[in-house]
């Protein structure tokens, strides 16, 4: 897939052809670390692997201890909950995955309109399958990590979901599958949601480095890591979550090296078969040129006179006031020749090509000849006319 890189930017890149993409790259959907794979390839190895280095050891206690001068409501405090407890907190997120969606409510979107809740998280029955979840995808979304597991504190693996298909991360760790979901934006071109973008803004500048002096960040926003206090009246809790769950949801089955392998061998017969079928059709159409049509008009084309008997007229003359000697006796006569085809059809190669040849110098000769005469219509009629006295006198 690295030699396929470049190609699959410029196709990204393309208007016309980036919805496409899965189908041209399948992989996508089977194969774990492509996204990864390309992150590297258009930032480096360092910008890469800066999110899970600096999260854990710097910015999750920095974004835990900014909580302190938020309202605590009850989800607020479940999640810091989950991140100060050494051990799993049963129902609810890890710590890590916990500790981003405190950054969340820390960077609240810009003022764009209410939003319906449904379009942030959805909560599916027990028994929902990847398929089921996909096909009831109504609308373009951005890409967001699909949860799967019977509760947040078990997930079995996670997907990032982009365009009504499913990409399965690398890592089943949490913060591995959000560092993954960050990177999907970039590899695949598509631009952040309105409701997370202050926080995807302030993960690109402040810990990726990417686009620093060009990425705007609304500064109230950002001063809310600081200094944000409590007021009488308890603020909306974001409603914004990049994280859906499929509860007890089956887990996706990569396909087998059998399976990929009866795939490839039906495609090879596919195109054995397209191309016998096209073979067969050559075939019947080179028999169906060759097959003499009822009606055909090469007799009587073959009974017209030649242009070597209106070059010279002498010769004519000279057969028609001897017709006998055209006969000859069958003691003398020579072993007959095999009598050449006259029809061009069924005519060999070297045939076909010394008639061209002796047809293209007659008439050569025949258009320098009759352009020099008078009226060249009354010598084709004068010699015509011999020519069907010759053969009554021959037949008589």
């Amino acid at each position: 897939m690295k030699q396929t890189f470049h190609y699959r930017q410029n196709i990204i890149r393309d208007p016309e052809k980036s919805s496409d993409i899965f189908l041209m790259f399948p992989r996508f959907l089977d194969i774990t670390g492509i996204v990864e794979q390309d992150f590297r390839l258009m930032f480096g190895d360092a910008t890469s692997s800066k999110f899970l280095e600096k999260w854990p050891t710097v910015y999750k206690q920095k974004v835990l201890k900014q909580t302190r001068g938020l309202t605590q409501t009850s989800e607020l405090q479940d999640l810091i909950q989950n991140v100060e407890s050494s051990s799993e907190v049963e129902e609810g997120w890890d710590g890590d995955m916990s500790s981003i969606l405190i950054l969340v409510h820390l960077l609240p979107p810009p003022p764009h309109g209410a939003r319906d809740r449904g379009n942030c998280q959805q909560d599916r029955p027990t028994g929902t399958s990847i398929q089921d979840h996909l096909d009831s995808i109504k609308e373009s979304r951005q890409p967001y990590l699909l949860a799967c597991g019977n509760t947040k504190s078990v997930i079995h693996n996670y997907f990032i979901v982009i365009d009504k298909h499913a990409i399965p991360c690398k890592s089943p760790d949490s913060l591995a599958a959000f560092d993954e979901l960050f990177k999907a934006h970039f590899v695949f071109g598509t631009s952040y949601d309105e409701d997370l973008i202050n926080v995807y803004n302030f993960l690109q500048t402040t810990i990726y480095d990417i686009d620093v002096g060009n990425t705007k960040i609304h500064t109230e926003d950002i001063q809310t890591m600081n200094d944000q206090k409590e007021s009488d009246e308890p603020p909306q809790s974001p409603d914004l979550n990049p994280i859906q769950m499929v509860w007890g949801a089956e887990e996706r089955k990569l396909k087998s090296k059998k399976e990929k392998m009866k795939e490839r061998r039906d495609r090879w017969l596919n195109k054995i078969s397209s191309i016998k079928q096209t073979r067969e059709q050559e075939l019947a159409a080179a028999r169906r040129k060759n097959t003499p049509v009822v009606g055909d008009l090469r007799p009587l084309v073959d009974a017209l006179p030649e242009l070597s008997q209106l070059l010279t007229p002498g010769a004519n003359k000279l057969t028609a006031s001897n017709p006998a000697s055209r006969k000859k006796s069958r003691k003398n006569s020579r072993p007959m020749k095999r009598t050449e085809p006259t029809d061009f059809s069924q005519m060999k190669q070297s045939q076909k090509r010394k008639l061209l040849e002796t047809e293209t110098t007659r008439f050569s000769a025949a258009v320098k000849s009759l352009s020099a005469k008078a009226n060249p219509l009354l010598d084709i009629g004068e010699a015509l006319r011999k020519r069907m006295r010759q053969e009554e006198e021959g037949q008589s």
